[in-house]
Parts: C-alpha cells; structure tokens; sequence
C-alpha cells in the first residue's frame, strides 16, 4: 500500500470511528487504472476462471453487464494486436525508433 500511495495511485485518509487506523482511497491517477484493471479482470475470467467468473461487473444506471474490453478503431471496430502499428511517441529515445521498426517489421511484415 506504502508505494501506491508514494506514487499517488491511492491516497490514505483517517477513519474517523477507528483510533489509529487509515482507509485509503483511489486518487484520480489510481481511477484512471480502473479500464486496465476490467481489462485484466475480464482476461482471467475468459482464461483462468472455467468460464465461471465470481463477481461479475454491472452498470449501476441500467443493471446491464459491462462490455468486453478492447483496443478499437476510431469507428469502434475491435482491433487485434496485429492491426496495430506502432510509432515512437513524444517521449521516444534515440534506441525507441529501432526498436518499434523491428517489432512493426515482426508483427505487421513493414516498418
């Protein structure tokens, strides 16, 4: 807990009706996880729960089930790992462009 809180993902707050005793809660940087952590959820239920999840995610607005999580196109198509091409960022090093070329030339067949 010590190192979420050190890198602000939680934030620690005193629970007024407990002596000597913090709760935590998500900052807006540990909300921001929220899709990666569904995304994980819902890998491990597709692949190490038998197909039988134990909590399962529902809209509170609707009652409906949460959607499967997944990288789309701008026009909401889902895209698999193979469709995507990757492209040094702004924050790229010198060694970042190699290194995307190999895994474009690797996955995609072009840099």
């Amino acid at each position: 807990m010590e190192r979420l809180v050190e890198l602000e993902v939680l934030e620690r707050f005193p629970l007024p009706d407990r002596a000597n005793t913090d709760g935590y809660r998500l900052t807006t940087k540990g909300a921001d996880l929220f899709p990666v952590i569904v995304t994980l959820m819902q890998w491990g239920d597709r692949w190490l729960s038998n197909g039988e999840p134990r909590t399962a995610l529902i809209e509170d607005a609707t009652g409906a089930p949460v959607e499967q999580m997944s990288v789309r196109t701008a026009g909401g198509e889902p895209l698999s790992y193979s469709q995507v091409r990757f492209a040094p960022g702004l924050g790229a090093t010198e060694s970042t462009g190699p290194v995307i070329e190999a895994r474009n030339q690797k996955v995609l067949g072009h840099p």
